[in-house]
């Protein structure tokens, strides 16, 4: 099972990705917040019998530049036999976010 975490800045387009992820047939799930990743993956790994899909959940930059700083551990922590976990980090140039 693949994981894809989308995160950026805001307006970067990030529940444009999750959208077109989920056409592509990824389980979505936006605005999750970090602290409640790893409980999450492992709710649906329980239940990957009846889920049969690959995961992308959206992480707002919100969450706090301390705890985003995490991220990448924690991915590399979710990586297992089961789940290839990768980081899709979106940004924009300040011309393109102020439009």
């Amino acid at each position: 099972m693949k994981l894809i975490i989308v995160s950026g800045l805001s307006g970067s387009g990030k529940t444009v990705a999750l959208r077109t992820l989920e056409d592509a047939g990824y389980y979505c799930i936006d605005n999750l917040p970090l602290a409640l990743l790893s409980t999450t993956i492992e709710k649906l790994l329980q239940h990957n019998k009846s889920l049969h899909q690959d995961i992308a959940i959206g992480i707002d930059i919100r969450t706090g530049e301390s705890e985003l700083a995490t991220l990448p551990e924690v991915c590399a922590s979710l990586n297992s036999d089961r789940l290839a976990c990768r980081i899709l980090f979106l940004q924009a140039d300040n011309g393109t976010l102020l439009r």
